[in-house]
């Protein structure tokens, strides 16, 4: 923080003791347009994404400490006060191509980042304001006034959801119509979800500090006529055991454990690339030598059977694995780099041939 700025002469905290910014950001998902999310499995359909952000507090501090330095080094387009940076190269999504753009409005002390002019057009027209909608209104009563962050998320992003999770359900079901034998009831129980949840008009989340701590508010408003509903499905809910929820949870778990194995593989490497092509003689020196933080080992949930003496020049060995996972598969650790969560049979097959 005390290192100086070369440009403006100021240091970082000088900086930030001048600044009282607020940053707002507004993303919207278009359903018209989707790209897939390439899986082990199958492929996921997602929504493309337009954003833009706005940070307030900040331009005329910028501007009058760095603007001719900007304008030397970046394409700037001036009309007024407000500069635009030129940004003519597009950026690759998923989705498509971008084509960002960095507005400096000096007179309104704002500053500009969008994923697109289209974007950025529509968000600084003004024409829906936001602290003016109702339902924005219902979900920040008793909140915080001020505080580090607030999140909004509208009725309408909360119905495509819901219906999105009702559409992946009914999936599921013609898939698996098993699951719900003997539960005839539960394919209208899942419609007064669905249901419920389009009934929510919004829902506010603001975490705010003081000298006790973070705190986190949350108001989810949703109508009084379905309140019965509301209540009605909480023991209805508690008692059902839903498949294809449970197994999109299980994929989540598999991701978070394959991405923790992929960074243990990671440090391993990083230690053989360190010590002579040597890997350790347990996994504890991976803490000592500073490969991974102090306590990571202890905070995974599963044991980790490591293999020591091995080299990386050995081909596909096993160097660790885990124990079968809830989900039935072990995750395999090989020295040649690669994590892959292999099935009970397959895995005693690789162990028996190491």
């Amino acid at each position: 923080l005390s290192e100086k700025d070369p440009v403006a002469g100021n240091t970082i905290e000088q900086i930030l003791a001048k600044l009282d910014s607020r940053i707002s950001i507004v993303a919207e998902l278009d359903e018209t347009k989707t790209w897939e999310l390439e899986g082990k499995a199958e492929s996921i359909k997602l929504p493309s994404i337009q954003a833009t952000g706005r940070i307030d507090g900040i331009a005329k501090f910028i501007w009058k400490n760095y603007g001719e330095t900007l304008t030397q080094t970046l394409p700037i387009q001036s009309k007024g006060n407000i500069h635009t940076v030129l940004i003519p190269k597009q950026i690759d999504a998923p989705w498509g191509k971008l084509t960002p753009q960095l507005v400096i409005d000096v007179d309104n002390d704002h500053v500009w980042i969008s994923l697109s002019p289209e974007h950025l057009a529509t968000c600084k027209e003004g024409k829906t304001k936001l602290i003016n909608n109702e339902n924005f209104q219902l979900a920040n009563q008793q909140q915080p006034k001020t505080g580090a962050a607030k999140i909004y998320i509208s009725s309408q992003t909360i119905s495509k959801a819901s219906k999105s999770l009702q559409k992946k359900m009914e999936e599921e079901l013609a898939k698996q119509p098993e699951l719900f034998e003997g539960k005839e009831e539960a394919k209208e129980l899942f419609d007064d979800i669905s249901a419920y949840l389009q009934s929510l008009s919004s829902i506010s989340t603001c975490i705010s500090h003081d000298d006790k701590g973070m705190h986190i508010h949350t108001h989810a408003p949703f109508p009084l006529k379905r309140m019965d509903s509301g209540i009605a499905l909480i023991p209805a809910l508690s008692g059902l055991s839903y498949g294809p929820i449970m197994k999109q949870l299980e994929a989540a778990d598999r991701t978070e454990d394959i991405s923790n194995m992929r960074s243990l593989n990671a440090a391993l490497l990083s230690f053989y690339a360190a010590n002579n092509a040597q890997y350790p003689e347990n996994l504890q020196q991976l803490e000592a030598s500073g490969m991974v933080d102090k306590g990571w080992l202890k905070s995974l949930d599963h044991e980790i059977t490591y293999f020591k003496g091995l080299d990386a020049g050995d081909g596909p060995k096993i160097i660790f694995h885990t124990p079968v996972m809830k989900y039935g598969k072990v995750i395999v650790g090989y020295v040649d780099g690669a994590v892959v969560a292999e099935d009970l049979a397959e895995f005693e097959e690789l162990l028996k041939k190491q």
